[in-house]
């Protein structure tokens, strides 16, 4: 077939199913549909921004506050302090107090907040995203906390998510290519007009598979266009190299998701049934494979990996204390053995008081620091399962990607876990050389206090579990594609 007959068919096929009132009404309702997803999406991606902001400034005054205890000039603070609320003087009075003294300053709770930052495709999987705290605020040692989900009572939303483009091309859009294409050519049979058409047609398989493809290949530009139009005229960040590579991987694995879908219909529409049985086979397809498996597979994985709730990680950190406490003698032994350079003053017993909480903290925070490595061991355990079993379903595959695309996968957010731990042991660990050695702080060692990165934790992409999703829709729809030209090759033989 040349080019020129392609696209002479292709336009005819046009031309036909824009005649069907059925395809501008459903193409209609995916782009608005499309576009209120955006939308929600855009909104909460939005306040999400804007609370970080608030954190960001609520850092920035912190840090401030600290730097005021080595400011001489006190008309300068009553004009920085008329500006402030009385709970903020109050606080600025506290860390004043705290900001010379290395050991106070380990203790202060609360100073920072960490953030995990919105890209541009937040939006497009808020529903995962919104299961995971993307902010972290520091109380004293703890840091398991940063590992807290809130737990949905709906089980619904575990198994499909909330409204966003996730479950829009998941769950919508396959309905949406059942109702372009269930009857592209039971309508012809029932209405008398296939002996006619398959006389001019150079090859069944080829004119259905064209009709198909022609209503789907619409369906497709309209999601990617109303997608692209409203990510770029959305304020939910700033596109980058990332976010442009991610936002391609997002179009490449929903068209390779909907290609799969078209295979279906063409295959449906190949078996000589009824509109009305046509119709009926491909919303069972669907039932099956968007509702019914993830289902099970959902109800599988919170049967074998229970995610721990907060209570239970507060309670681990706290029971590790108490054993470092009880071992404390140990704690000691092993610390001045690490560090010989340290020579104790009997006429100076604070010395020894303070090294002691130096290295019990130390050994608390480590310990901590390994359970909390085995907390989410069990959550990258509860994730591998789910990616091993999207192959059951296309529609697990599809989440698979777009998670990883809108950078809301669990491992993300490990990420972000992991580099919340490490600046929280970092901030500590600061101030341990300036207690040893008796030291205050001065003004350049307030300014040279670790500061969290959020700029590190970039729009990553995990290509294993993404090839695996690419795995499993390209084995889905080898299979059904293979069985489709069976379909059409034994009909004709007949």
């Amino acid at each position: 077939m040349n080019v020129h007959r392609l696209f002479a068919d292709v336009r005819r096929e046009w031309r036909l199913a824009i005649a069907d009132r059925v395809v501008p009404l459903t193409l209609m309702i995916i782009g608005l549909l499309t576009l209120l997803a955006i939308l929600a999406g855009d909104l909460r991606t939005n306040q999400r921004i804007e609370f970080q902001e608030t954190l960001k400034r609520e850092n920035s005054l912190q840090r401030r506050f600290l730097e005021s205890a080595f400011t001489e000039n006190e008309s300068i603070d009553s004009a920085a302090a008329s500006d402030l609320t009385p709970n903020e003087i109050d606080r600025q009075f506290e860390l004043q107090m705290s900001a010379k003294s290395p050991d106070l300053m380990r203790y202060t709770d609360g100073i920072w907040w960490t953030i995990f930052p919105a890209s541009p495709l937040s939006s497009f999987s808020m529903g995962a995203s919104g299961k995971w705290p993307d902010h972290y605020h520091h109380e004293g040692s703890s840091v398991t906390q940063s590992l807290s989900r809130p737990v949905h009572s709906n089980p619904l939303l575990a198994t499909i998510g909330a409204f966003d483009l996730t479950l829009l091309v998941g769950a919508l859009l396959p309905l949406a290519v059942i109702a372009l294409t269930y009857n592209v050519v039971a309508m012809d049979r029932e209405q008398g007009r296939w002996p006619l058409i398959g006389l001019h047609a150079t090859s069944i398989s080829w004119l259905v598979a064209n009709r198909c493809m022609v209503r789907v290949g619409a369906l497709i530009a309209v999601v990617i266009g109303v997608t692209l139009s409203g990510s770029l005229i959305a304020t939910d960040g700033e596109w980058n190299l990332y976010s442009v590579r991610n936002f391609w991987v997002w179009t490449a694995w929903m068209t390779a998701y909907l290609a799969f879908w078209t295979l279906l219909a063409i295959c449906v529409n190949s078996l000589r049934l009824s509109s009305s049985g046509s119709g009926l086979l491909l919303l069972l397809c669907w039932t099956f494979l968007v509702i019914a498996v993830p289902s099970l597979v959902q109800r599988e994985v919170n049967r074998r990996f229970q995610i721990p709730p907060r209570s239970e990680l507060i309670a681990a950190e706290e029971r590790v204390q108490r054993q470092a406490e009880q071992e404390s003698e140990q704690v000691w032994t092993e610390f001045l053995r690490h560090h010989p350079e340290i020579t104790l003053d009997s006429e100076n017993p604070q010395q020894e008081y303070l090294l002691r909480d130096v290295a019990l903290n130390r050994a608390i925070r480590f310990r901590v620091r390994e359970q909390l490595e085995s907390y989410q061991q069990q959550f990258l355990d509860r994730e591998a399962f789910l990616e091993r079993y999207q192959c059951l379903s296309p529609l697990l595959a599809w989440r698979t990607a777009s998670d990883q695309s809108a950078g809301a996968s669990l491992r993300h957010y490990l990420d972000f876990a992991n580099q919340t731990s490490g600046f929280h042991e970092k901030y500590i660990s600061y101030f341990e050389p300036f207690s040893m050695s008796g030291q205050e702080l001065s003004h350049l060692d307030i300014q040279a206090i670790p500061r969290f990165d959020a700029d590190q934790l970039q729009t990553r992409l995990y290509l294993p579990p993404l090839l695996m999703s690419a795995g499993a829709l390209f084995v889905w729809t080898v299979a059904v594609g293979v069985f489709s030209w069976w379909s059409f090759r034994s009909r004709a033989n007949q």
